[in-house]
């Protein structure tokens, strides 16, 4: 038989959920190796599988300890009604990833489980998103603040702001927080006095017309951006002023003014067109996208690569500077490409 620590590297190759449940039958070795991957990070689109999985690190406090990411989907909210949730984030000591996402109809689940219960968590994240609807009343927002503002560890918060914040956010809270994504009431709030450099801002409508003179110094910064959401953006024009230095953008939605205000991005090298929020209808039509990529790279100088959501879902299509070829790409393709540049 092999040393031991040569089957190390091996089992990092191994991804198939049901290959290392069964290698870790076979040796305690290999079971605390096993148990490492298969603990490690856990999303799943089935509620009785969180629960189911939240059961299991509770009654099995050193698996929780294993556990590095937990995402917890808008469509698998149930999960959230069950009191082991609470009990199962407390038992992840050294968690450094969590993403709970709850639709818009989850008022029950809102009630039974809301922000304040973090604070009763001991782990320090590196990667946090909280979405929750702007309108429910079980949203407690400072006390989501005090939680991520004890983060001394994270890199990216999400999260929607139903009102301004009152909180005094000094640049000693969150030091190494590079990366936003929420609403204006958020970017108001957390963005100030921090060294942000990805930002997404998810525009609402009451946001339109509220002045951002007084973040000008810090979206100055902001090297990536993403902009869009379920309501109607302000203009480009107006945040290319805004953000000189800006490498890559995503879009949400297109309005006919954007290819033109597009030129104004002086170091812009990569473009993402993407679906609004909630819509399933395209941008603009597909018979249209070789016309609208060749426009833009003869107005954008700098720009080497678009990438436009396709007619199929999760699908873009790539297009290169000065290339007739055009590429296919899966959302997950395109967005782990963006997600390199937030980590």
């Amino acid at each position: 038989m092999l040393p031991l620590e040569i089957y190390r590297p091996i089992f990092r190759w191994i991804s198939d959920r049901p290959t290392l449940v069964s290698l870790s039958v076979v040796s305690k070795f290999f079971k605390d190796e096993a148990q490492k991957l298969l603990y490690h990070s856990f999303a799943s689109d089935s509620a009785s599988a969180h629960i189911r999985f939240l059961v299991n690190i509770v009654q099995y406090p050193h698996l929780a300890l294993l556990v590095r990411s937990y995402m917890l989907y808008k469509d698998v909210d149930k999960a959230i009604y069950n009191p082991i949730f609470i009990a199962g984030l407390k038992a992840m000591k050294n968690l450094k990833e969590l993403y709970v996402g709850v639709p818009a109809d989850g008022v029950d689940a809102l009630q039974l489980f809301n922000a304040s219960q973090l604070r009763t968590c001991s782990f320090q994240l590196e990667r946090f998103t909280w979405l929750i609807p702007l309108c429910e009343p079980a949203y407690n927002q400072s006390e989501l603040l005090e939680f991520v503002l004890a983060q001394t560890l994270l890199q990216h918060f999400g999260a929607s702001f139903p009102v301004p914040s009152q909180h005094l956010v000094t640049p000693a809270h969150c030091p190494r927080l590079t990366s936003l994504d929420g609403d204006l009431n958020l970017i108001e709030a957390i963005m100030p006095s921090r060294n942000i450099t990805t930002l997404t801002w998810n525009a609402n409508h009451t946001e339109e017309h509220r002045e951002i003179t007084h973040l000008k110094s810090y979206f100055e910064k902001v090297l990536a951006f993403a902009y869009g959401g379920y309501h109607r953006r302000r203009s480009l024009s107006v945040i290319a002023e805004y953000m000189p230095y800006l490498q890559t953008l995503e879009l949400f939605g297109l309005r006919s003014a954007d290819p033109r205000s597009l030129s104004e991005f002086q170091h812009l090298r990569t473009l993402i067109i993407s679906r609004t929020t909630g819509n399933l209808m395209l941008p603009l039509p597909l018979t249209e996208h070789n016309a609208l990529c060749d426009l833009i790279f003869s107005w954008t100088k700098s720009l080497q690569v678009i990438y436009i959501t396709y007619f199929e879902r999760g699908m873009y299509q790539m297009f290169y500077r000065d290339s007739p070829r055009v590429k296919l790409l899966s959302s997950e393709e395109v967005h782990a490409w963006w997600n390199d540049i937030l980590f």
